[in-house]
């Protein structure tokens, strides 16, 4: 979580991100940050910020959402239950991302 924020009464969660060029994949992350929180009680909203293209959007956790996030905990336990990971998939995102260096891929 980059920022947490109590405005009136609400809890806002923030990630902030370079671009939007991957906003699904920093959209995931932002609701599994407030899908963890209410797993723990905790009600929360999402801002996603892209400050160097001055947007922000809102991310709320509702149902819908909530089984995207299930569905893809169930998809990463597959995953890690492998007895060899699956084979490197570069995507558009790869070139520049962060964990570039220390990404198996």
């Amino acid at each position: 979580m980059d920022t947490v924020q109590n405005k009136e009464g609400k809890l806002i969660i923030g990630e902030v991100k370079k671009s939007s060029k991957c906003i699904e994949s920093a959209k995931m992350q932002l609701l599994y940050y407030l899908y963890d929180l209410k797993q723990q009680g905790i009600e929360a909203e999402g801002k996603l910020q892209f400050p160097e293209e001055k947007r922000v959007e809102s991310v709320i956790l509702d149902e819908e959402e909530m089984h995207k996030v299930e569905q893809t905990l169930l998809e990463c336990k597959a995953i890690i239950s492998q007895e060899r990971p699956p084979q490197p998939r570069w995507t558009g995102c790869c070139m520049k991302c962060s964990y570039c260096e220390c990404c198996y891929a």
